[in-house]
């Protein structure tokens, strides 16, 4: 996500109201750094970025659909975790998917819902869309035990017949 440096505050419940998805999209990237007295860098910003990704939430289903996807990469996990929100409420499976190759399952918590968005919402397809993003991220440490449950309820939740054998390939390609 491109963050922006602005003088302003974007007014996140006043973009809203006016139902300003260029302004909320905006918003979205809103970024105020500040550097602490002992050399940190401190972004005050995530708390305008998190409301607008909800406000986003709440306009049309497809508004702002490439911030909320970038939003599943910000710094922060509470602008993390908003987008996991809206997109959960959207009933969008494969960013979801996607994003759990990326999202830290050690800080914050906004990859425990993702897995948890991802379990609630069983689509089907969602199995293989998740075991791609598992096999195929980064690192090669072994997949942690909620992970495996996650692959092995969506694939029992999955009415399509050849659901385990896409598992089972998509499985066997990684190798």
């Amino acid at each position: 996500m491109k963050l922006l440096q602005r003088r302003r505050r974007p007014k996140v419940t006043a973009l809203a109201a006016q139902e300003d998805m260029e302004g909320l999209v905006s918003a979205a990237g809103f970024q105020d750094l500040s550097r602490t007295s002992n050399g940190e860098i401190l972004d005050r910003g995530a708390e305008i970025r998190a409301q607008a990704v909800l406000a986003l939430g709440e306009l049309s289903p497809e508004a702002g659909n490439g911030s909320l996807t970038e939003a599943l990469r910000d710094p922060s996990d509470d602008v993390r975790s908003a987008a996991v929100r809206v997109l959960f409420q959207r009933g969008e499976v494969a960013p979801l998917a996607h994003a759990l190759s990326w999202l830290p399952a050690d800080s914050g918590s906004s990859r425990a819902l993702a897995l948890r968005a991802l379990l609630e919402l069983k689509k089907p397809g969602t199995a293989q869309l998740v075991i791609r993003a598992l096999v195929w991220a980064p690192g090669d440490h072994p997949l942690p035990d909620l992970d495996v449950a996650l692959v092995h309820t969506l694939v029992q939740a999955d009415t399509r017949a050849d659901v385990a054998n896409e598992a089972v390939q998509e499985l066997l390609t990684a190798l």
